[in-house]
């Protein structure tokens, strides 16, 4: 194996969370793609967010995703969540949590 030298990452997925906030309301966890690859069709490309849920008192109230749509499916338990203002607060600390995730993966380098 001395033979072979590693260089930069080009493409990964990230596993990202708020959970270091201690001000935070949610917690919410996703995939955020990492990607310095030219030409990938649509697939992969830097920033996408996939697998993004959201937790309250250890449970999922809501899943995200974010490719060229964002995408979010608010529940509780069983029972789908009705409230405007708990989905307007889980909707905004979702865009914001998606906003630093996808600046962290254009400003971020990785290496093996």
């Amino acid at each position: 194996m001395n033979k072979i030298t590693t260089a930069d990452v080009k493409m990964a997925q990230m596993a990202v969370s708020n959970l270091s906030d201690e001000s935070r309301t949610f917690d919410i966890t996703a995939n955020v793609a990492y990607n310095t690859l030219p030409n990938t069709f649509g697939m992969n490309q830097n920033g996408q967010i996939s697998n993004g849920t959201v937790n309250e008192d250890g449970k999922t109230i809501a899943t995200f995703s974010m490719t060229s749509d964002f995408s979010m499916s608010y529940f509780a338990m069983s029972y789908l969540i009705k409230d405007t203002a708990k989905q307007q607060s889980i909707h905004a600390a979702v865009q914001d949590f998606c906003t630093e995730a996808v600046c962290l993966a254009k400003a971020v380098s990785l290496s093996a």
